[in-house]
């Protein structure tokens, strides 16, 4: 534990060292002095199991959505409300973010691939850098997954204002 905690320290302090007339990947290719991680094959592979589990539950925003969606757009042709409007607007962009989540998942799954194939060929540098990009992607998607849970919010804000309204002209 402390011989792996020593490598990790060695290699923080190099890559501060090098970014300074670096990039990190010109680091990372290169090895110039820096303790790499030990990456077998099979550490790629864990990354695969919650990469599924995203995109099931990307997909069942998605679908949820998509629901959502089918029932405004009857809600709508009776009655051309704004609040069906605003709706509207904040599920087309949740949609998008969804999109986008769901691509940058699967992107982080092509690179852990990549990372084992890579690996595989005996190449431990580019497996490493790799690994480190599906690590970064997995996180992007997760990040875009804050931001439309964040949107999601905002929609059932629209719905409390339409019921406060409504409250308020039965009242006059």
């Amino acid at each position: 534990m402390e011989c792996e905690s020593n490598k990790f320290y060695l290699f923080s302090t190099n890559i501060v060292k090098y970014s300074k007339h670096t990039s990190i990947f010109h680091v990372l290719m290169t090895n110039q002095n820096v303790h790499s991680m030990d990456l077998n094959i099979t550490t790629p592979g864990l990354i695969f199991p919650s990469i599924s589990f995203l995109l099931i539950a990307y997909s069942n925003r998605f679908l949820a959505i998509a629901t959502l969606i089918r029932d405004l757009k009857t809600k709508f042709s009776e009655n051309k409300a704004e609040i069906l409007l605003k709706q509207i607007k904040n599920l087309r962009y949740r949609l998008k973010l969804i999109r986008w989540m769901q691509a940058v998942a699967v992107f982080g799954m092509l690179l852990a691939l990549l990372s084992i194939f890579a690996l595989y060929l005996n190449s431990p540098m580019l497996g490493n850098a790799f690994f480190i990009f599906a690590v970064i992607s997995i996180t992007t998607s997760l990040s875009i997954a804050l931001v439309e849970i964040m949107f999601s919010g905002r929609a059932l804000d629209l719905e409390l204002e339409d019921i406060q309204d409504h409250m308020k002209e039965k009242k006059t």
